[in-house]
């Protein structure tokens, strides 16, 4: 049985023919319809007659994109919203061209043409890696021979000196910074309780969606713990962890964040609100606050910094605040400060010089 489906790019509109008997499957995109519809009849007759003998070939990168797509929600670990919204983007750009020229040489132009548009290279690097994905995919369920060539053309790109990986965050919030944000915070006028959402932030390490997705259920006010599910972990979807609730204290945290949970409405979603909402609200907070570069994950990183600028902490607390699988990935969250850090350790007397010996000659006059 054959399907047509019209798809509209700016070189106008192309046809796209599917054909599915007897377990075999083809597809490939025509100019109009009626030779789309020509091909397919072709390819009927050819699978009826057994004459067929291609198996993949005609495949375009909307096709593959759709088996990943599927595939991802068929075992329970469905794209997220940058994923998704990058494949979205790559399926309207390219849905259209043949599997075959998927190539390493295609990528690079790919790249080119987004830094032209004005994305930097790491952001247009960036593509690739879902590219690649999908690519594997495909190879695994023999639809494509090769899904080399992203990876190819991020190593061709990283040769001819661009950047391909994002440059850490080195941005710290200072105490008048963070006190402006927080003052901002409170003096927006919403329905969202940004100003404890922040607080528990920095208090607790957490991210956003794990801030959002919490239950009463999860919270333990006995023993001041919370469990985390589906923390971010790149194989590892479901994923329960144990995080403390740490009590303020007089350097970190300021905040107590079991008080700040028992402070919000009763309901079963302690923090009951969209991501985008709170995005929005803490944008317009900072700037309200007039801080450059400052986003809500950063949070994350100033509240592990301030965590590791403190004795108390060492690398396997740290480790379990944050709630890193690899505790080598810390070093890209706890950025400690100098000043920070002199101020924190306490001074003790310094130890009284050493007695000079007695040179032989003293020692022969005492003597």
């Amino acid at each position: 049985m054959a399907t047509f489906t019209k798809r509209q790019r700016k070189q106008g509109a192309r046809w796209t023919a599917r054909v599915r008997i007897n377990g075999r499957e083809v597809t490939k995109t025509w100019p109009t319809k009626s030779a789309a519809e020509t091909w397919a009849r072709a390819q009927e007759t050819a699978i009826e007659t057994g004459e067929f003998v291609e198996t993949g070939r005609g495949l375009i990168f909307a096709d593959l994109i759709d088996a990943f797509v599927q595939h991802r929600q068929h075992v329970k670990r469905p794209l997220g919203k940058t994923g998704s919204n990058v494949l979205t983007r790559l399926k309207d750009e390219h849905g259209l061209e043949p599997a075959s020229t998927l190539t390493a040489p295609f990528w690079r132009k790919h790249v080119l043409r987004r830094m032209a548009d004005g994305a930097t290279s790491q952001t247009a690097v960036g593509d690739l890696a879902y590219a690649a994905s999908v690519l594997a995919h495909a190879k695994r369920e023999g639809l494509v021979t090769d899904a080399g060539g992203p990876a190819t053309a991020r190593a061709h790109i990283a040769d001819e000196g661009l950047r391909t990986s994002s440059r850490r965050r080195e941005r710290r919030i200072s105490d008048d910074e963070l006190d402006a944000l927080l003052a901002a915070c409170d003096t927006i006028t919403s329905s969202v309780p940004l100003g404890a959402i922040v607080r528990f932030a920095l208090a607790t390490s957490m991210r956003r969606g794990e801030i959002l997705r919490m239950r009463r259920t999860d919270v333990d006010e006995a023993e001041r713990i919370v469990l985390i599910r589906n923390r971010k972990h790149p194989t590892d979807r479901d994923r329960v962890d144990e995080s403390p609730l740490m009590p303020a204290h007089s350097l970190w945290p300021r905040w107590d964040a079991l008080e700040i949970i028992k402070a919000q409405p009763k309901g079963e979603i302690v923090f009951p609100y969209q991501g985008d909402t709170v995005g929005e609200r803490f944008e317009k907070a900072c700037e309200v606050a007039k801080l450059d570069g400052v986003v809500f994950h950063l949070l994350r990183h100033e509240s592990l910094s301030r965590y590791a600028e403190l004795r108390r902490f060492d690398l396997l607390r740290l480790q379990l605040i944050g709630g890193h699988r690899d505790i080598r990935h810390l070093t890209r969250y706890a950025k400690l400060s100098a000043r920070a850090l002199a101020k924190e350790v306490e001074p003790r007397p310094a130890d009284p010089a050493p007695a000079a010996k007695p040179t032989g000659v003293q020692a022969a006059g005492r003597a």
